[in-house]
């Protein structure tokens, strides 16, 4: 029990040094944001095929999302309920923590989807 509460540590870990670089690489994150900074969706491009090799941690997908005016998006399709509120853009980020090949030859490896806003306050 004592080593996979390590074990769980551990991934906390490294997703949050996954987090960290990924805004990190991001240019404008380290300067005031402004509308002439923002430019989402070069720098949204740039996280797909970021890998961080010491910790098993791979980007596969990295898509710059548009906004959405209040009540134009869906809360739970195919209910009908609307978002009453504007959606900003944002940066969606798919990826992959541990990638590996089980005993039963199966691919397996821990997904994960972070937004990633173009504004931060």
């Amino acid at each position: 029990m004592e080593q996979s509460v390590d074990r769980n540590a551990q991934w906390v870990r490294v997703l949050g040094a996954a987090v960290w670089l990924a805004c990190a690489a991001l240019p404008g994150v380290a300067q005031p944001v402004t509308d002439a900074t923002i430019g989402a969706a070069l720098q949204c491009g740039q996280l797909k095929g970021l890998a961080i090799p010491d910790a098993a941690i791979g980007i596969s997908k990295a898509e710059a999302v548009p906004g959405a005016a209040p009540n134009t998006v869906l809360v739970r399709p195919p209910l009908p309920d609307l978002v009453l509120v504007a959606l900003p853009p944002y940066c969606r980020v798919d990826g992959d923590i541990d990638p590996r090949t089980g005993s039963d030859g199966k691919p397996y490896a821990i997904g994960f989807t972070i937004a990633l806003t173009d504004r931060w306050n």
